[in-house]
């Protein structure tokens, strides 16, 4: 459990904590949306938590449009992949995701794994949404 909540944590930003979680509450999920625009980059909104709280998001490989899932995810390192669960929404700007997967292109399905995490690094089970590109 020690090394499970140290490492979400890690993968938000925060640092380690050795004190057990005093909660296994974490943020809602459940409505989370995600739009994918050519320019402007990949929008992760519509969960909801409390300060303190977090969702680590990770991202697909651009797709063809017909699939309807994906195992494979990606994500990005440092502030772009998680959010404050208190303040949606996340916006990934197009040129991160450029970098690792090339151009996105309009028509293609991008697919977003949505983690929550508290505060004391229990995390939740995850949602997986998907987008075609605009």
């Amino acid at each position: 459990m020690f090394v499970r909540c140290n490492t979400s944590l890690q993968n938000v930003g925060q640092g380690i904590e050795n004190d057990p979680p005093t909660t296994n509450v974490v943020p809602d999920v459940s409505t989370t949306n995600l739009t994918v625009s050519h320019t402007t980059g990949l929008t992760v909104d519509s969960f909801t938590g409390t300060a303190g709280d977090f969702v680590s998001v990770a991202f697909s490989p651009p797709l063809p449009p017909g699939r309807s899932f994906n195992k494979t995810f990606w994500q990005p390192l440092g502030p772009d992949g998680f959010a404050d669960a208190a303040s949606a929404p996340k916006v990934v700007a197009a040129a991160v995701y450029n970098a690792q997967f090339g151009t996105l292109t309009v028509g293609q399905r991008i697919f977003a794994r949505v983690t929550p995490v508290n505060q004391f690094g229990f995390n939740g089970a995850p949602i997986i949404v998907s987008a075609i590109v605009t």
